[in-house]
């Protein structure tokens, strides 16, 4: 069939053939990147957003705390009025933290998590409030008793819940990370395979018209130099349909 075709079609086939593996190429490139976009764009505005913001929750309760045993220790008015201040400031930011968080959750896990936070999170604002209040009235015995038997339990259910929520949201990040790698790796392997195509294609259509038309050519050249000479017992074999079958 191939020496059926002229040497226009011969042409045109090989350049058809690199053009189309080159466009297919072209477009695989375009939807891995953007898959890759997407991924990347979720990776960097909303899970390591997440990431940010539960790690911001864990280090407020954890100054809250902090504070709050500071009044314990030192309930002079100034000193327990400024750390009441920051308390006070720390809290609203956390409050702040989990309004944002509660419309940006939607995995169940992740939900079932915030809920533990947001549930466990008043009882234990009320019971740390209670050692302070013991503790500015001098009962520092009585404040330490309660932020020990009943702050520590509850503290320790919100710490959790929330050390768990940036595992969680830590985990799916890595995953789409793991997940552009691979992409990319494979998306590099198929591009280099359809390359490596193209250009076989290229070099064997090439190779089948210089083949052919440098056989035909000599041939033609050599019928010629014997007719020149006076020759024309030469036989003629032709059996394509192309030009230089024509020529021949």
């Amino acid at each position: 069939m191939f020496e059926n075709l002229t040497v226009a079609k011969r042409l045109a086939l090989g350049f058809g053939i690199t053009v189309i593996i080159g466009a297919a190429i072209a477009t695989y490139a375009a939807v891995t990147l953007k898959g890759l976009s997407a991924g990347t764009s979720q990776l960097a505005t909303d899970r390591m957003v997440k990431v940010k913001q539960l790690s911001d929750l864990k280090d407020n309760f954890q100054s809250i705390g902090r504070f709050a045993r500071n009044i314990v220790i030192n309930n002079e008015p100034a000193f327990v009025e400024a750390e009441k201040k920051k308390i006070a400031e720390l809290r609203a930011k956390n409050g702040e933290i989990l309004a944002t968080l509660d419309k940006s959750l939607v995995l169940p896990k992740a939900r079932e998590l915030f809920k533990t936070v947001a549930d466990n999170r008043g009882p234990y604002n009320a019971a740390l409030d209670r050692a302070i209040d013991l503790a500015v009235k001098g009962d520092k015995t009585a404040a330490g008793a309660l932020l020990i038997n009943e702050v520590r339990p509850l503290q320790n259910v919100v710490f959790k819940a929330t050390d768990d929520s940036v595992d969680l949201q830590q985990e799916i990040a890595d995953k789409l990370a793991q997940d552009a790698l691979n992409t990319a790796s494979f998306g590099m392997a198929v591009m280099f395979g359809l390359a490596l195509l193209m250009a076989v294609a290229g070099i064997t259509v090439a190779g089948l018209v210089i083949r052919n038309l440098r056989t035909k050519i000599g041939l033609a050249v050599t019928l010629a130099e014997s007719v020149a000479a006076g020759d024309l017992s030469q036989p003629i074999q032709s059996e394509g349909k192309d030009e230089l079958d024509q020529l021949l």
